[in-house]
């Protein structure tokens, strides 16, 4: 398996004490579980998908521990303080409790979201690489004949001398034609 098969990783589950992987294809918009060593050389794509996951599934149900640190201090230490009670736990937030559910997404709607983020990420990308890069030319560049103090294109101008010689092996620029054929000399 490549990277240019994979266009999208979906979901993830875990079967067996493995993570698999819901990966949507780009030869043929299949849909397929695949496991996570399967995808080795997707780790951007990866990386990417457990981004996004992180940042919207704010949701997680965290194993809490059966006991706090205060209570195990204090199963330890019965003998010399009888009399003291252990601290009660710190009240949870009122935030906590008003959690608004979380909008589950269908696949297409995942998708979308994936696709989109991809892109700005292309966009970005390409944003801070053409930053910067443009510079004005030196003030002793010589400007194209197209460009001279406004002169027509038609009518080059010639030196009231003569037609200066040419040295052996120099070029002169041409106009781009754009594939056609030139048109024909005037009289």
């Amino acid at each position: 398996m490549s990277l240019d098969e994979v266009d999208l990783i979906i979901e993830h589950r875990f079967s067996n004490s493995a993570c698999e992987y819901l990966v949507q294809w780009s030869r043929d918009l299949a849909r397929t579980w695949e496991p996570s060593g399967n995808l080795t050389e997707c780790h951007t794509l990866l990386s990417c998908y457990w981004r996004e996951f992180s940042s919207t599934k704010r949701n997680f149900e965290f194993l809490t521990p059966s006991f706090t640190l205060v209570e195990e201090q204090a199963s330890g230490n019965e003998e010399d303080e009888e009399g003291e009670e252990p601290e009660p736990a710190p009240k949870k937030r009122a935030a906590a409790a008003k959690r608004q559910p979380v909008r589950r997404l269908a696949p297409e709607d995942k998708i979308a979201v994936a696709k989109r983020v991809q892109m700005n990420k292309q966009l970005a990308g390409a944003r801070t690489r053409a930053s910067g890069t443009a510079k004005p030319p030196p003030p002793t560049a010589k400007r194209s004949f197209e460009f001279n103090d406004g002169l027509d294109v038609t009518e080059p101008q010639v030196p009231a001398a003569g037609p200066a010689r040419r040295k052996a092996g120099s070029q002169t620029a041409r106009k781009s034609t754009g594939g056609r054929r030139p048109p024909p000399p005037l009289p």
